[in-house]
């Protein structure tokens, strides 16, 4: 009766487990998928506007008309070829370690947050001087107001073996 007792409770112990193994696989408490695909396309704001002070590094979301008379100046006329209600406008200034001869970007989501990946390629000569970029583009669907928004920059050397 011993080895029944025993098969008793690892019966019972056994449907205990069981029974909350079920209801942590529950479809309505698992977290819905959030993940969006954006669309980047080169945006260039053409010879008649400069940058405004954005600093180096400093990811600007532009998501309306206003908000783009505070990036770019002179502000009294606007480029009119944006739909906001389409796109957001993606501006980012900085300075490489190197010359670079290409720069990729590409949007996505990573949990909560998205992430803005910059890939600077680096041709078969380094010079230590450094170099400037600038990035514009229009990410499609808009990104939302209040939505963190990551950079991660990635150097890739093409260097000959």
């Amino acid at each position: 009766n011993k080895i029944s007792i025993t098969m008793k409770t690892f019966l019972h112990s056994f449907f205990v487990f069981a029974l909350l193994f079920a209801a942590g696989c529950d479809d309505r408490s698992a977290p819905e998928d959030r993940s969006v695909s954006y669309l980047l396309q080169d945006y260039t704001l053409g010879d008649t506007w400069q940058w405004g002070d954005t600093p180096y590094g400093e990811l600007r979301i532009v998501r309306s008309q206003e908000e783009l008379a505070h990036c770019i100046t002179p502000n009294e006329t606007l480029p009119a070829d944006i739909d906001f209600s389409k796109y957001s406008l993606l501006l980012l200034k900085g300075l490489t370690a190197n010359l670079y001869h290409g720069i990729h970007k590409s949007l996505y989501s990573e949990g909560e947050t998205l992430c803005f990946n910059i890939d600077i390629y680096y041709g078969e000569i380094v010079f230590p001087t450094g170099d400037y970029f600038r990035i514009a583009c229009l990410a499609t669907p808009p990104i939302p107001d209040g939505t963190e928004v990551q950079i991660k920059y990635n150097e890739i050397y093409d260097l000959p073996d």
